[in-house]
């Protein structure tokens, strides 16, 4: 349930930039309850300001969410005694905080997946619905710098995971190059940065024989 704050700044902004993206409301609000994924959100309306053709927005929020295949590999083992059902659910109730606390249990149940997903889902949907409303009376709140909050959200996710010295091996790194790229104004090189940290961390993995 604390979580479900920190869905607040990722709703407010992306109800705000759909109505500045020139989607009625009633679109706003589907395009939440249909594209469950902030980042890819965010990125597609920027995208859809811009001008960008359909088919580069597609390819961009599906390179941005690559992450989540990750994440159901992560889960395949547990919950592949759901039924097809149950499974396509799930997956499309996994987000990075429902990964974040499902990966704190020892076993994995429908319901507790079900509730939690639906926990975010609904809060997700509220305030991007509180975001489009928003966006009509404060047209500037994209200048409040929301998006600090999302950083702050990862760091706290990240966090409880840290369990072996690989793992902080790759957040160290990858944090370290990061910090340097942004620096010296090397912003497209992030991605090639936290992919280092990730090599650096299995490659310590597999010298030491950690368990993830």
């Amino acid at each position: 349930m604390p979580l479900n704050l920190a869905v607040l700044p990722w709703g407010l902004m992306a109800g705000s930039m759909a109505v500045q993206a020139g989607l009625t409301t009633t679109q706003a609000v589907a395009m939440s309850a249909v594209m469950f994924a902030g980042a890819a959100q965010l990125l597609s309306l920027n995208m859809l300001q811009e001008g960008q053709s359909f088919f580069a927005i597609l390819f961009s929020a599906f390179v941005l969410t690559t992450q989540h295949l990750l994440y159901g590999l992560n889960f395949r083992a547990l919950v592949q005694q759901f039924s097809l059902g149950k499974r396509l659910l799930v997956g499309f109730l996994l987000t990075d905080e429902l990964f974040a606390v499902a990966m704190q249990q020892h076993k994995l149940q429908f319901s507790y997946l079900l509730g939690a997903g639906l926990c975010f889902y609904l809060a997700w949907c509220s305030f991007s619905v509180a975001g489009i409303l928003l966006a009509y009376q404060l047209p500037q709140l994209a200048d409040w710098h929301l998006d600090f909050s999302i950083a702050a959200l990862f760091i706290l996710l990240i966090i409880p995971l840290i369990r072996t010295r690989a793992t902080l091996l790759g957040v160290v790194i990858s944090f370290g190059l990061m910090f340097l790229c942004c620096l010296f104004g090397y912003n497209q090189y992030l991605i090639l940065a936290a992919l280092i940290g990730m090599l650096a961390s299995a490659c310590l993995e597999q010298d030491t024989g950690e368990e993830k």
